[in-house]
C-alpha cells in the first residue's frame, strides 16, 4: 500500500474502533470494531475502480419513472472522471440523440430538433436519458463504484450478510449522505446504496450483478439503479465492452454547426 493511500485510510481504520452504529445493520450479525476486512474491502474497491478509468461498449438501457417507460439501444463511451458520450440508436441502427461532454461543457444533438450545448448541469443526463445522475456520478457508478471525496470517508458500522458477504455503513460530515456498500463473498461490490443525512430517506440504490473478469479486472454487465424518492428505476444492460480503450478526447465533443 502506498503512503498516500494508506495516509488517505488512517481516518478510515481509526474510526472503526471507536464507530457507533446509528442504521440498522444486516442480521448477519455486526462486525467487531477491530475487524480489519471492511477497511480491506474498501482499500480492495479503490483499487479496482482505479484499474478501470474507460469504457467502450454497447448497452440496453431501460428506464421507469417520470416520464413513463421505454428502452433504447446506446452506444456508451466513458472516461474518468467526468468524460461521457451516449449515442441513443433506433430500430435501424440511426442515431436518434447523441450527447457529449467533457465534463464542464456539453453538446447535444437530436434528431428531432437539431443541436444545442452549454455548461454540465446536474439535469443534462436526464433530459436525454431520463436518469436523473449528474455525469460524474454516472460514470463513477458504472466504472466501478464510487470514489471517496478529499476528505474520505467515516465508519458508521459493518456487519456479514446472510449469504457470506460484508455490509459497510459510512458517514460523511453532517450535511453529508450516508452510504452503504455490500460486497459478496468474494469481495465484489454488489449494492450501493445512499441516503439523505441523519436518518433521512434512502436516495439511491444501485445493484451490480453479471460480474464478469475482463482484461484482468472485474465489471458488472448489468446495473440497476433505483431513485426511491423519484419513482424512477433504471436498468444498464451491456453487450459488447472494451475496458480502458483509448478514447481521443475529440469523441466527447460534437461538431456543432455554426448557426
Amino acid at each position: 500500500m502506498s503512503r498516500r493511500r494508506a495516509a488517505r485510510l488512517k481516518p478510515l481504520l481509526l474510526a472503526f474502533l471507536a464507530f457507533a452504529c446509528r442504521t440498522p445493520l444486516p442480521p448477519g450479525g455486526p462486525l467487531a470494531p477491530d475487524d480489519p476486512r471492511p477497511a480491506a474491502l474498501l482499500e480492495a474497491l479503490l483499487q479496482q475502480s482505479s484499474l478501470v478509468q474507460s469504457v467502450r461498449g454497447t448497452a440496453r438501457v431501460s428506464i421507469e419513472g417520470q416520464r413513463g417507460s421505454g428502452f433504447a439501444k446506446q452506444i456508451v463511451l466513458m472516461q474518468r472522471p467526468a468524460k461521457l458520450r451516449l449515442e441513443v440508436m433506433g430500430l435501424l441502427n440511426q442515431r436518434l440523440a447523441v450527447l457529449a461532454t467533457d465534463g464542464d461543457r456539453y453538446q447535444l444533438y437530436r434528431a428531432e430538433t437539431g443541436f444545442e450545448s452549454g455548461e454540465v448541469g446536474p439535469s443534462v443526463l436526464f433530459e436525454v436519458s431520463g436518469l436523473p445522475l449528474p455525469p460524474r456520478e454516472a460514470v463513477a457508478l458504472v466504472l466501478g463504484g464510487p470514489r471517496p471525496g478529499p476528505d474520505g470517508w467515516q465508519a458508521d458500522g459493518a456487519a456479514t450478510l446472510a449469504e457470506g458477504g460484508i455490509r459497510v455503513q459510512l458517514a460523511g460530515s453532517a450535511e453529508d449522505a450516508r452510504r452503504s456498500f455490500d460486497f459478496d463473498a468474494a469481495g465484489n461490490l454488489r449494492r450501493y446504496q445512499v441516503y439523505a443525512p441523519g436518518a433521512g430517506d434512502l436516495l439511491l440504490d444501485v445493484h451490480y450483478e453479471d460480474v464478469r473478469t475482463v482484461a484482468n479486472t472485474t465489471f458488472a454487465y448489468s446495473i440497476g439503479l433505483d431513485f426511491p424518492t423519484l419513482g424512477t428505476k433504471a436498468q444498464v444492460s451491456f453487450g459488447e465492452v472494451e475496458l480502458n480503450p483509448e478514447l481521443p478526447a475529440a469523441l466527447f465533443q460534437l461538431d456543432l454547426p455554426a448557426s
